[in-house]
């Protein structure tokens, strides 16, 4: 069996077995990150004297942590045989849904010139923290 076939298998198990677990979890994920997200805007806003928050803000800023948490999601629930794999197709996977959004948000907000070149760079950066991130998890929670 190839890799390739082992990864989709994974997918296929994880969407059928514990999916009631796992969404449990990014609602669990995407609640506290959500919370703090917004908590933290709002203390910087009022530090710097602006008083309201608009609601499109509030929508894209949820939408952002529930891709965020889909990630991590990924990262952390499709293996492959191959370690590339393994990063490959959770990334592209948010990465395509992360373009997706921001060519979504062109039509009720202009986008700079290199909103896409910056989203890239910036997910990426953030993808490869969190897969780090997970690895060492891993690395520890195997050992016990």
């Amino acid at each position: 069996m190839t890799s390739d076939r082992l990864c989709c298998k994974k997918i296929i198990i994880i969407l059928g077995g514990s999916v009631l677990n796992i969404i449990k979890k990014m609602i669990v994920m995407f609640s506290v990150i959500f919370s703090i997200a917004t908590i933290t805007s709002s203390i910087y806003q009022l530090s710097i004297g602006i008083s309201k928050d608009g609601n499109l803000h509030i929508i894209d800023r949820a939408v952002l942590v529930l891709i965020g948490v889909l990630t991590v999601t990924l990262f952390d629930n499709i293996k492959c045989k191959s370690k590339v794999l393994s990063v490959i197709v959770p990334y592209m996977i948010s990465i395509s849904i992360v373009f997706f959004y921001v060519w979504l948000s062109s039509f009720w907000e202009e986008l700079h010139p290199n909103a896409y070149r910056d989203v890239f760079f910036n997910f990426t950066a953030l993808a490869i923290v969190v897969f780090v991130f997970l690895s060492i998890k891993h690395k520890i929670t195997k050992r016990n």
